[in-house]
């Protein structure tokens, strides 16, 4: 009986990121026909732009870790952040290979 409703659900749920990533596959060619579409000097300045916009996220992100995490500790507060981001690196990693494993 648990059985069937596990399998019911694992089937469940594979219906709905395959309808998932069909939505993101459609919006993704959208998005690339378009960017193609571009001439060859906005695409630079478009892959600029967007390359800044990363990079100013990053410095936000970074001064306010400085100002708000562990500031009377800057060695744990360091050692924390590596800790973290070796964290967060690993599980997008098994995220990852989930999903690749459903298709």
């Amino acid at each position: 009986m648990v059985d069937n409703k596990i399998k019911s659900y694992e089937h469940t749920v594979k219906k709905k990121i395959n309808k998932e990533e069909k939505v993101i596959k459609k919006e993704e060619k959208i998005i690339f026909k378009e960017f193609s579409l571009l001439k060859r000097k906005h695409q630079v300045l478009f892959g600029l732009i967007i390359s800044l916009g990363v990079v100013f996220v990053c410095r936000g992100l970074w001064n306010l870790l400085d100002y708000y995490w562990l500031v009377s500790f800057p060695f744990w507060s360091n050692v924390t952040g590596i800790i973290m981001g070796l964290l967060l690196l690993f599980l997008s990693h098994q995220i990852i290979k989930q999903f690749s494993l459903l298709q």
